[in-house]
């Protein structure tokens, strides 16, 4: 059975009767995880009970009703229009406040703030598992023996894997198609030096999307002006601008191509080594980054939205 939708000046009344509560309204049903798994590993199991938190996310619970847009405008609106302070909102940043000129300028370096409202630090909430320490403790059990090898050639080359994703992402900008972009991202498209091998991806883009001819020529010709931009670009800036799913299946199908790389056999063996890697994004990928940069973020290795533990008097 599904869960009732509240219209938003009913989700305004219920705030209102839970002033004991402080409430977190994210996004959707994964940023609500997220925030489960990092305020477990800061707080432990208890809590929900032990500081009187709820998280509640737009997606499942709030109305579209009279609010134009998605989830992030739901959530929005209602900090907005809302003025008790039981409700802290935190929303993804996406693109906004980055200046694209010759380089791109990141306008804020830190978590933005409007009264109860948080963006996320960089395009979404993925982007804070970009690196390759939180990477590691994610990817570690799943690679059994032929983890430390495959690691040392991730880790060297992570920066061109996030420069990569980068271009990807302004393509998708561009032709605001990230969701036909992304099942091109394969571990096959890169080089053992962890460039973008171009000519298999630009097949890929070919045979699994409805890109035009037009669309592909347009790509092709656009590459090298936005490799100078992205390559001109500090890469801690990168890590924060590019798209997050984008990211992240870059970052998971360049770990793959990494297993392939140091795997012994025939191409085909080492070809299922690397497939069977990348199958565990999409079952518990979420998951396993989400507990490796909550432990990060607890040992102070990583950066997290402390402002949020703030507003929620929990920090």
């Amino acid at each position: 059975m599904s869960t009732p939708k509240y219209l938003a000046q009913e989700y305004r009344n219920m705030l209102i009767m839970s002033a004991n509560e402080n409430h977190l309204l994210v996004e959707g049903r994964k940023d609500a995880l997220l925030f489960e798994i990092l305020f477990e590993e800061f707080f432990g199991t208890d809590w929900k009970d032990r500081h009187r938190v709820v998280i509640d996310n737009a997606e499942s619970l709030i109305s579209s009703e009279n609010i134009d847009g998605g989830n992030r405008e739901k959530v929005e609106n209602l900090c907005n229009s809302f003025t008790e302070k039981n409700l802290t909102g935190f929303v993804d940043r996406e693109f906004r406040m980055f200046e694209i000129k010759d380089k791109i300028i990141d306008s804020t370096q830190s978590h933005h703030r409007n009264n109860n409202l948080i963006w996320s630090r960089g395009h979404s909430a993925e982007n804070y598992y970009f690196d390759a320490h939180i990477l590691r403790l994610a990817f570690r059990d799943l690679c059994g023996n032929k983890f430390n090898k495959a690691y040392e050639l991730f880790q060297k080359n992570i920066e061109s894997y996030l420069r990569t994703a980068t271009i990807m992402t302004f393509f998708g900008y561009y032709s605001n198609q990230f969701d036909r972009i992304k099942p091109t991202i394969g571990w096959n498209i890169f080089t053992p030096k962890g460039d973008l091998n171009f000519e298999i991806w630009e097949k890929e883009l070919q045979s699994r999307t409805r890109f035009s001819q037009t669309d592909i020529q347009q790509i092709r010709e656009s590459f090298a002006r936005l490799n100078n931009l992205v390559k001109g670009t500090d890469i801690d800036t990168v890590k924060w601008f590019c798209h997050g799913h984008i990211g992240s299946a870059v970052l998971w199908a360049a770990f793959s191509r990494c297993i392939y790389e140091v795997v012994e056999g025939n191409d085909e063996v080492k070809r299922k080594a690397a497939e069977a890697f990348l199958r565990h994004q999409n079952n518990i990928g979420l998951n396993m980054c989400g507990r490796a940069w909550a432990t990060a973020a607890s040992n102070g290795s990583a950066e997290y939205p402390d402002i949020v533990f703030k507003l929620l008097k929990i920090g």
